[in-house]
Order: C-alpha cells, then structure tokens, then sequence
C-alpha cells in the first residue's frame, strides 16, 4: 500500500510551429498573383503546391499551407492554411447602336455589357454614352469582384458636309408684279437637292419675298446647305389722289397736285404732255400756262 514517487526530464527537440505571411482568404483577380513565405528558416520546405522554396508565388485558386522539416532530429510542423480565391476578370466588348461614320449634326451610341463600374476615356461613367465627334473610344469596367479590364478600341470618323453654292440671275428686290423677277440656280453637280421651299429642281422662280436656300446630298450621304438669300418684293407705287387746277385762259396757274404712297425711297418722276417727255422731276407740277394730257 505504499506509494512512491519519481521524476525526469526530458529534452523536446526540432520544431514547435510554423508560420506563413499569409492567412485566412487572400482574393486575387485573373492575372495577378500573391507572395506567400515562411516566418523563419528551416531545414526543408515543402508546400501543398509541391514547391519546397521559403517563398512561393500563387495565381491561381488553391488551398495554401506550408510543412517544413528539421533534418537533425526528423521532425516537421505545419502551417496554417491560407485560402487563395482568384476572380474572373470582366471582359467588355463595346457595342455600337448606329453607324462609327457620322455627318456633321449626326450621333452614335456606344455601350458596354452590364458591370459595376464604367470609365470611358472620354470622361463618362455611365454604361453607354452618345458620340458627336471624331475619336478613339475605349472603355474600362470594374466587376462584382473589384476585377477591371478595358474593351476593344473604336473608331467615330466625322464625314464632310457638302457647301453648296447659290446663284441667281436679277435682283434681290424687285417689284410685285413683276412675272419671274428672279430665278435662282444650284449647282447640278449635286445628285440630289431639295429648296427650302421643298422642291427639288436646279432651278427656282422667285416671285414673292422670302428667305431661300438648298441643301444637297453628297457621294458620301451627308447633307450641308447653301447660304441663305433674302428676297423682298415691294408694292408697287400708287397715287392715291390727283388734284387739277385748269389753266385760266391767258395765265400760267394750272396745277397738277399728286399725293404719293410708296415703299421705294426716293421716287424718280418722268412727267409727259401729250407723249413728250417735260423736264420736271418732281410730285407736282406748278405754273403750267400750256393745256394738253398730262402723265
């Protein structure tokens, strides 16, 4: 029934623990690539990728722990595990609603697949954008996962306008009743023309007071317009009223009285008598001593 007691020591050789740079979830993109190393210096490496360096570089998704070895005494420890995750990275494409060939005054739109972020590199961050100019335009996006890449480069062109001239043959103002006062021409190199009144012949009568133009259509389907003309047909001059005094026999006190509306600024008048033309330049005539018809 008698109970004894002892003690020893013993002396625990080789390695206690081991660690990494590199712990939990470690999440890259496609493409990239982490550094993960051993805390300290051991004997022998080995990794779960079956590399046996002190340090290793990882892209791809994959379990990572490290088993090292102390080759005096045989013993080894391992590592925690780090969880490598590598994302997708996105893969945009631009999409073009319209046509890269634009006429002065045309657009085209341009977008992308759906995404969390979008920076075009003309400035926009929305997923589509509306082109007026001429240029180069990429786009780069951000994914649910923090991943970017940037699309496929496209090219807007700007095509010239046509600048067709306009003549005309006559006046710019011209009296109302006058019968085609002016005729107005484009250029028949065009294949296709149209007025600003909407016809479409090369040639045009203008016969009331109005602002008139053309555009035509060139080879490459854009459209430009001429200058612009100003007509203005004027009212003719009327007499409103004509007032006579007769000649009394033997005196020179015969009067002719006009009361004149015009738009046309001066007036020029060429008085006759019986058909021959008399020097008076003037609305009315005064003194007249000799009888006869007077216009």
């Amino acid at each position: 029934g008698c109970i004894g007691t002892t003690s020893a020591q013993f002396l625990v050789q080789g390695i206690a623990s081991v660690a990494i740079n590199a712990q939990g979830l470690i999440e890259l993109c496609d493409g990239s690539a982490t550094q993960i190393t051993a805390v300290g210096t051991y004997d022998q490496y080995l990794w779960s990728t079956g590399e046996e360096e002190n340090t290793i570089f990882v892209n791809e998704s994959a379990e990572i722990f490290l088993t090292v070895f102390d080759l005096e005494t045989g013993c080894s420890a391992r590592s925690d595990t780090a969880n490598v995750v590598v994302y997708p990275d996105p893969d945009p494409s631009i999409i073009i609603e319209g046509s890269t060939m634009l006429c002065p005054g045309d657009s085209v739109v341009l977008s992308t697949q759906t995404f969390d972020e979008y920076d075009w590199n003309s400035g926009p961050t929305t997923q589509s954008i509306v082109v007026t100019a001429a240029g180069y335009f990429a786009v780069d996006v951000t994914n649910e996962y923090g991943c970017g890449s940037q699309s496929n480069l496209v090219q807007v062109q700007m095509l010239p306008a046509p600048s067709p001239e306009l003549s005309y043959g006559g006046t710019t103002v011209f009296c109302a009743d006058s019968l085609f006062a002016t005729t107005l021409l484009a250029d028949t190199s065009w294949q296709t023309i149209e007025w600003s009144d909407g016809s479409t012949a090369y040639e045009l009568d203008v016969i009331s007071s109005d602002a008139f133009w053309y555009c035509a259509q060139g080879t490459n389907g854009c459209w430009g317009c001429s200058d612009t003309i100003q007509f203005i047909s004027l009212s003719p001059t009327t007499i409103e009223e004509i007032q006579i005094l007769d000649i009394t026999e033997g005196e020179c006190d015969g009067v002719i009285d006009l009361d004149v509306i015009s738009v046309f600024e001066p007036l020029i008048y060429a008085w006759e008598i019986d058909g021959e033309s008399i020097a008076d330049n003037t609305s009315d005539l005064l003194g007249l001593c000799e009888g006869g018809e007077y216009s």
